[in-house]
């Protein structure tokens, strides 16, 4: 499924969309929590009121803490994006061998390479999604968002900037602890 708008801004009406047409029957009614940051569409009262006639719990990131507490951007945002790269080379190593990017001008090229970005994205994520499993896994469980509510497996919990005890100190055993991300060196991240 493709949607955006002419401005390519995720607004209430992209935002209400999404989660009708793909989030909420991927969630198939149960109770789930989803992440998002401040982004005023995320925010509205439409927004809100949907997601929880859905069972569905939004936790707002704050300002300033995506790059600590978001999964996506402490653990797989730039192994993610390498493996778009090399699908987007791909599509353009496929298509006509005279595409020139500053060529593409127009809504019709636009919204074409719209929709190519987004297949790109579609088969990225799906190839990232079966090669790097756990690491999508393990930094859900490093910032807490996986874990059982009851605090039992509080000790997995390692964001940056917080105090480490033995049982949450991403750095034991590591050649160069500065290039840990949740428990993992950088390097297989990549």
């Amino acid at each position: 499924m493709v949607s955006f708008n002419s401005k390519a801004y995720a607004t209430t009406v992209t935002i209400l969309y999404w989660l009708l047409k793909q989030l909420l029957l991927e969630l198939g009614g149960l109770p789930s929590l989803l992440i998002m940051d401040l982004l005023c569409s995320h925010r509205t009262k439409p927004v809100k009121k949907l997601l929880k006639k859905n069972d569905v719990t939004l936790s707002l990131v704050p300002a300033g803490c995506t790059g600590i507490v978001q999964p996506v951007d402490i653990s797989f945002n730039r192994p993610f994006k390498n493996m778009l790269k090399k699908e987007i080379d791909k599509e353009f190593e496929g298509a006509d061998n005279n595409i020139d990017l500053d060529d593409i001008t127009g809504s019709s090229a636009v919204g074409e390479m719209r929709v190519m970005m987004i297949r790109c994205v579609g088969v990225a994520w799906e190839r990232f999604c079966q090669e790097k499993r756990e690491v999508i896994i393990r930094s859900f469980r490093c910032i807490g968002a996986s874990l059982p509510i009851d605090g039992s497996f509080d000790g997995e919990i390692s964001i940056k900037g917080l105090p480490t005890t033995p049982h949450n100190d991403c750095s034991e055993g590591l050649e160069d602890p500065r290039s840990t991300h949740c428990g993992q060196q950088y390097s297989e991240l990549r």
